[in-house]
């Protein structure tokens, strides 16, 4: 029987601790392996894919018995996907892509409803991230490609981002090459990291985005993308030849004057809807991020609408962040009033859920790590700034002036590092509404430029979460006996949409 690697296929071996990690990216599914396991996973992973992977040379490199590395295949990786036992061809792909939607439209669509990360924080991956801690190797690695974007979204924290439509947009920067992105995507296979997300701005802004794709799929990186999908439209069918892990698409509400009067486009929402089914259509993983405030407080859930639809996954956030360039505007102008936030954290598609059970709070002991940014993972801006993530824009170093690995093992990452649990901040942590909090450390540098005073928003989301859930005990709930819907239409909050930036911190 022969043996060949699909295309869907992509991993990592680390050979110090003998573990490897692989995914079938066509299923979203991922197996850890480990040991002799481990070592014969390395070899498939290094077979070029779609090819016939060669028994006799792993059994020279391993010394494994070719009858052995028969039975490992047949009882492990043939059921799994992972390994074939003939090279396919476009048509039996199709017909296995077409097995594949078909099952996934019969997946429950009210699963689609909860918060969940569990496709991303899986046991497989969780165990594989922790080794690679030990060794201080990321396993993730987010890229914003381009501050440019084609949509001017009213609450968007990236440099130069602007307010309203007499502002001039200012995203323009000297931005990486196309043969900066080949040596770093290098460096990064070679580091040992396992899945890179795109970003921006909008990455489809760039015009070789298709030859960094092309790259990172090349070099069995998996793929994460963050877009609004405009840019996407009409070429998901490429894309889905690179099988990306997942595609997240920004949706703020199922109503086309909500969503469009937040991206400041006309016809956004219907073009990203359009975008998600046709990805669904493909069977490519797909979900939807969407943040909440005043502008469509009172219609976000019906994002969820959309969500339900294509049975795929909806996060919400509640927490708007200031911008990069010191811009306040945003926090000042749009955060939801307490009426609000109050009625909306009693919403189980959030979160931040708040209900009278105690297990909403989180006791944050001293020794936990704050966040794992900067440890488990890293971000890189458009200029090549190596950083913590993209929340937490404190300068490492440069890719331009040093390899990655120097970089993420410099003196700077190494004092962020041996400070990054709780037990260093003199205030996170120490007071009851903590327990509360979903803290991020980032928040703290983007509103203070310094990690240790409070981020405001956040003391304030989780002020009012323990407030919540307090009176709940006592037999008062924001909702009154109504539902989500119904007590927000009773609420009509004042919205400015007018309003210019407000620079006070220029970091």
């Amino acid at each position: 029987m022969n043996y060949y690697r699909p295309e869907w296929t992509c991993g990592r071996f680390h050979k110090e601790s003998s573990n490897a990690l692989m995914y079938n990216l066509l299923t979203g599914m991922v197996f850890l392996f480990q040991e002799e396991s481990a070592e014969l996973i390395a070899e498939v992973i290094n077979t070029k894919k779609n090819t016939k992977i060669d028994l006799v040379n792993i059994s020279k490199n391993t010394g494994f018995l070719i009858k052995d590395i028969k039975e490992f295949f047949n009882g492990e990786l043939l059921g799994q996907g992972l390994i074939l036992n003939n090279k396919i061809t476009i048509e039996e792909k199709k017909t296995i892509k077409k097995e594949l939607i078909d099952s996934k439209k019969q997946f429950p669509a009210e699963k689609t409803e909860l918060n969940s990360n569990s496709y991303i924080f899986d046991d497989a991956q969780d165990d594989y991230r922790s080794v690679l801690q030990l060794y201080n190797i990321p396993f993730n690695i987010a890229i914003e490609l381009t501050y440019n974007c084609n949509e001017q979204c009213i609450h968007c924290y990236n440099p130069g981002a602007v307010r309203n439509k007499n502002e001039i947009n200012n995203r323009k920067t000297k931005e990486l090459t196309t043969n900066n992105y080949k040596k770093l995507i290098k460096e990064l296979k070679e580091l040992g990291v396992v899945r890179v997300l795109l970003t921006g701005g909008d990455p489809f802004m760039r015009k070789d985005i298709w030859k960094i794709i092309e790259l990172l799929y090349e070099n069995d990186f998996a793929i994460d993308i963050k877009t609004n999908g405009l840019g996407l439209l009409g070429k998901e069918e490429l894309l889905a030849q690179f099988y990306p892990l997942e595609v997240s698409l920004s949706v703020y509400s199922g109503i086309d004057d909500t969503h469009d009067r937040i991206t400041n486009v006309k016809g956004s929402l219907q073009k990203t809807i359009k975008c998600i089914e046709n990805l669904y259509n493909l069977g490519i993983n797909t979900k939807i991020n969407s943040i909440i405030m005043k502008l469509n407080a009172k219609d976000y859930f019906t994002a969820s609408i959309i969500a339900k639809k294509f049975a795929i996954r909806i996060d919400y956030d509640l927490k708007l962040s200031n911008a990069f360039d010191g811009d306040i505007s945003v926090t000042k102008n749009l955060q939801v009033t307490d009426e609000l936030l109050e009625i909306i954290l009693r919403d189980k598609r959030l979160a931040l859920y708040v209900s009278n059970n105690d297990s909403i709070k989180y006791k944050k002991n001293s020794e936990d790590f704050v966040c794992v940014a900067g440890i488990n993972m890293f971000g890189i801006n458009p200029k090549g700034d190596v950083m913590p993530c993209h929340a937490f824009p404190m300068i490492l170093g440069n890719i331009l002036n040093n390899p990655i690995n120097e970089i993420i093992n410099s003196e700077n990452a190494i004092n962020w590092q041996r400070r990054s649990s709780f037990k260093y901040f003199e205030y996170c942590s120490k007071k009851e509404y903590c327990n509360y909090c979903n803290f991020c450390v980032g928040d703290n540098f983007i509103d203070n430029n310094s990690i240790d005073d409070p981020n405001k928003i956040g003391c304030y989301i989780a002020k009012t979460r323990m407030k919540i859930h307090n009176e709940l005990k006592l037999g008062k709930d924001p909702l009154n006996g109504l539902t989500i819907e119904e007590r927000l239409n009773e609420i009509n909050p004042p919205i400015n949409d007018n309003f210019s930036k407000e620079i006070i911190n220029v970091r």
